[in-house]
């Protein structure tokens, strides 16, 4: 029985060469190259596990009585491959979630910055609201008192100084509606930008993926197209 794990000999030789090239591998995962040529890195690495588990499955089916040891070595050596592969897919799971913290910051900004928008807008209607009443009780009392006076030329200048505060109120209003709706257009373009850029994202991960899968790029992008047009029942694009 001392070469009862004979079988794995091919897989070994295999894993220690790999070891050895994995170790003097350096990618820049954040290089669109360099997380290309990391991922069909960690894709051929993942051939072995596929190699030791056939290897696996065969030798169990013949030897029962040790297959315990089988699948100790199994293990074993899968863990190697899992480790060489952690060592670069890590990387690249990291760029990934903080490209995806950028977005959700950029989003919780823009939710922060229009409800401050709105606070301050309403701060400011009811501001006009506010001069707006005391203008009104301005004008009564300058009514009572012109009345009370019945002096003409007092009546003409208080009428003079209310027009003039009307005028000023209505021009700050109308001004206010001018800032609310541009800075309501602003938001919705911000929102806008950011949805692009992370459905974009979205699309250039399916895009990988399905290269990944020996699609064709140009196929790829096809069916991504069919998919954002809705031509494939049942399929959508999870953003």
């Amino acid at each position: 029985m001392a070469n009862e794990l004979a079988v794995f000999d091919s897989v070994a030789a295999t894993i220690a060469e790999y070891k050895v090239e994995n170790e003097k591998l350096v990618f820049d995962y954040a290089d669109s190259n360099g997380e290309k040529d990391a991922r069909s890195h960690i894709a051929k690495l993942r051939t072995v596990k596929t190699e030791i588990a056939n290897i696996h499955k065969e030798a169990k089916a013949e030897a029962l009585a040790f297959g315990r040891r089988l699948d100790a070595k199994k293990n074993e050596y899968t863990s190697e491959v899992e480790s060489m592969i952690a060592v670069h897919k890590d990387p690249l799971d990291k760029i990934a979630a903080e490209k995806q913290a950028i977005i959700d910051a950029e989003i919780a900004k823009a939710q922060a910055e229009e409800e401050k928008r709105l606070a301050d807008i309403e701060a400011r209607e009811q501001a006009v609201k506010d001069a707006e009443e005391k203008l009104a009780k301005e004008k009564e009392e300058a009514a009572r008192i012109a009345r009370e006076k019945d002096i003409a030329i007092g009546a003409a200048e208080r009428a003079r100084e209310q027009a003039e505060a009307k005028a000023k109120a209505e021009a700050d209003a109308k001004e206010l509606a001018e800032r609310k709706r541009i800075e309501a257009e602003s938001l919705k373009e911000r929102k806008r930008i950011a949805n692009k850029k992370h459905r974009k994202e979205v699309e250039d991960a399916i895009h990988f993926a399905l290269t990944e899968l020996t699609f064709d790029p140009e196929d790829a992008e096809r069916f991504i197209e069919a998919l954002k047009e809705n031509e494939i029942p049942h399929v959508t694009i999870l953003y």
